[in-house]
């Protein structure tokens, strides 16, 4: 499997999160996600608090690297309990 910056890749990035730190105490289940090819935000990925949502800015991202990072970074943001900007 050839990994690329796409939702794919994002979708098993946030897998792999989830199997490593389980569900957050402070959401309902597990986050959803959102990629978009491109957003008037100047941000690469940011987390929804009341929507429990993580979303991505694929437009922004540089490498496949960038991308799992931003999962990860997010991803943590709903097990904080924060919103949480990359």
């Amino acid at each position: 499997m050839r990994l690329g910056i796409d939702r794919e890749t994002a979708r098993l990035a946030l897998d792999w999160c989830e199997l490593k730190w389980g569900k957050s105490e402070w959401a309902d289940g597990f986050p959803r996600l959102r990629v978009l090819k491109s957003s008037a935000r100047d941000l690469t990925g940011w987390y929804n608090e009341d929507l429990n949502l993580i979303t991505l800015n694929l437009d922004l991202i540089d490498s496949v690297e960038e991308l799992i990072e931003t999962i990860i970074q997010d991803r943590k943001s709903t097990r904080l309990n924060s919103s949480h900007r990359t």
